[in-house]
């Protein structure tokens, strides 16, 4: 079950400095008169340094701030009170963003399930100041082969990857509430997950899981958003599942040919997984070196390769996809890709027809069932994608 989970804060009192430091013995942090300044500047930003000063001295005896406590860093700090603190964290968004359009982001309530990528976006998140409940959802620890495109550090290998989302979150905003998933989503709580969302984003590896998030944004008429990154090359999936009006399919009708029961199936083999993903991704968005990488994965490699700058990429541009969804703006269901290197005028991996072939002909096709034949080809076509491709097919028929 899920854990709904806040931090612990409290009113400022003179001696809780005192009381934090003998009984937890916990590092005191008081930022409180440096944010106290800041907001100072911001309220009054052509006002002579005497209007400042005055200005703090009354902000200081009407509103103390709040300490917090962070157990996993062994700090009790004194900050801004919620209101005052949202408004200083997104004052640079300003104006960018409308005072008015920043409290109806900081209502959000946003869901992620995977939390490599999906850490990366809930950053993203924060920062932009979108949400005030967060729904965390991932079943793994923090290994350091993740180090290299999600966050985290050294000290935290080993840690759940839902509690250092979490983390995350209140480091950034401790008034914020988690709602963290920890043994991941399974047909129990993938509703729930969804239903009580705003915005959902899907950057599960799991395929069954992956279905089920969207048979169940469409059931609750939730948007949901998958990020992913390919190589030097990101592409955003948006699925209006609140548009009643679409005539939208799963997967932005990306499936080529596999259907969503197959997806559901729970004994994938890692060929088939890697071949639904070629599928559903679409093998001609995916870079040669990433393609290539497919059949060698539970046997060379231990996983998909991944860089840190195209995530990063991919957590921006999923930030804002968000935000233009929860602000109302037109952003319609449909695939999106920019590549870095096109962007850059660099050379692409995109390979020879012959090597993206060969590549995908490494991906065993799924085990027959019986009684049934694979789907045929028109003659006209069989060639469409060079003589490997067409071997391949007639050879599976």
């Amino acid at each position: 079950m899920p854990e709904r989970l806040t931090l612990a804060t409290h009113d400022h009192q003179s001696d809780h400095a005192a009381w934090l430091a003998q009984f937890t013995g916990a590092q005191v942090r008081d930022i409180y008169p440096i944010q106290v300044a800041e907001l100072a500047a911001v309220r009054l930003p052509g006002g002579s340094p005497p209007a400042r000063e005055a200005f703090i001295a009354g902000y200081q005896d009407r509103e103390p701030g709040v300490w917090c406590y962070y157990p996993w860093l062994n700090t009790a700090l004194r900050t801004l009170g919620p209101e005052a603190l949202t408004e200083l964290r997104t004052n640079r968004n300003r104006n960018l963003v409308t005072r008015a359009e920043q409290a109806v982001l900081r209502r959000a309530h946003v869901a992620i399930a995977g939390l490599s990528v999906g850490g990366t976006i809930v950053s993203a998140l924060v920062r932009h100041g979108i949400g005030t409940t967060f729904s965390l959802a991932d079943h793994d620890q923090l290994a350091t082969s993740n180090l290299n495109r999600a966050l985290g550090r050294l000290p935290d290998v080993g840690t759940a990857k839902g509690q250092l989302a979490a983390r995350a979150v209140w480091e950034l905003d401790p008034f914020a509430t988690c709602i963290v998933y920890p043994h991941g989503l399974d047909d129990d709580t993938v509703g729930p997950f969804v239903a009580g969302s705003d915005v959902v984003f899907d950057e599960v590896d799991d395929f069954r899981v992956k279905a089920q998030l969207r048979l169940m944004a469409q059931l609750h008429g939730k948007p949901l958003l998958m990020a992913t990154s390919l190589g030097d090359t990101v592409l955003i999936d948006v699925e209006r599942w609140d548009d009643p009006d679409n005539s939208l399919e799963p997967f932005n009708g990306q499936l080529d040919g596999v259907s969503v029961p197959e997806l559901m199936r729970t004994d994938l083999s890692a060929e088939e997984v890697s071949r639904f993903a070629a599928q559903v991704i679409g093998a001609g968005n995916v870079p040669l070196r990433a393609l290539a990488s497919l059949p060698l994965i539970g046997r060379e490699l231990a996983g998909r390769p991944q860089v840190a700058s195209t995530v990063t990429v991919a957590a921006g541009w999923a930030a804002m996809a968000a935000r233009s969804i929860l602000l109302g703006a037109p952003l319609r269901s449909g695939r999106y890709q920019v590549s870095l290197t096109e962007a850059s005028g660099l050379p692409d991996d995109r390979g020879t027809a012959d090597e993206r072939t060969a590549a995908m002909a490494q991906l065993r096709p799924a085990r027959p069932v019986a009684g049934q034949r694979p789907e045929l080809h028109d003659p006209a076509t069989l060639a469409g994608g060079g003589a490997s491709a067409a071997l391949t097919r007639l050879a599976a028929y």
